[in-house]
């Protein structure tokens, strides 16, 4: 709850920070929140999925080219800062674990060791377009209520649901347990984000930033 409340208090310290400094470049405050949290929190995902909607909107025409830079320099630098200063507080405080817990994020060892069938693969790929096919009927329906959210933001809020709602031992067609954390999902997500991350890397066009340089570098630094 703790860093829940520091993420969303910083979203907003971001957002007004970007807008004021974009005003004073008298420049759009969309171009603000692309500078914002919708690249330093939302990442490339997000800054590309709100950018053809800002552009249509607010007449930001390099909004996509702002976003993934912003994103992308918000990665590196969190990058860069992220380990020295955790290790910097580990080293201050003297910080060790009272014990060595089993990992619990992401594959663990035993499944990494762990073959890929066909019916893995296809039984992670039907799971991904469940979690597709409700996501974009959840888009649908908060649209209706007037809440516009990119596409991918309810297809993963579908997956979350399913996942965690799902029991395990919940009877599926396929006779399978829902793939979570499986090695044949994680193979899927890393070729996918792979490939999403170099399509849009390699789409951009940053020669037509050349004239925001300065107002995308002062909203970045402050």
């Amino acid at each position: 709850m703790i860093l829940l409340v520091l993420t969303i208090a910083y979203m907003g310290i971001q957002n007004l920070a970007g807008i004021s400094v974009a005003s004073l470049f008298d420049m759009p405050a969309a171009v603000g929140l692309l500078g914002g949290s919708v690249s330093l929190i939302g990442g490339h995902g997000t800054a590309i999925a709100w950018a053809p909607r800002i552009a249509e909107d607010y007449g930001v025409t390099s909004a996509m080219e702002i976003g993934i830079a912003c994103a992308t320099f918000g990665l590196i630098l969190a990058s860069l800062m992220g380990g020295p200063i955790a290790k910097f507080l580990i080293n201050r405080h003297n910080l060790t674990p009272e014990s060595q817990d089993a990992q619990d994020v992401g594959v663990s060892d035993t499944a990494k060791k762990e073959g890929i069938g066909h019916l893995d693969f296809l039984d992670a790929i039907l799971a991904i377009h469940v979690s597709g096919i409700l996501g974009l009927l959840l888009n649908g329906w908060l649209e209706s209520l007037g809440l516009q959210l990119p596409l991918f933001v309810t297809c993963l809020f579908a997956g979350i649901l399913i996942t965690n709602l799902i029991p395990k031992n919940f009877p599926r067609f396929s006779g399978r347990a829902w793939p979570s954390r499986t090695p044949s999902m994680a193979l899927i997500a890393d070729i996918s984000l792979g490939s999403f991350l170099a399509m849009s890397l390699m789409s951009m066009q940053l020669w037509t930033l050349v004239d925001l340089a300065g107002p995308i570098l002062s909203i970045l630094l402050v």
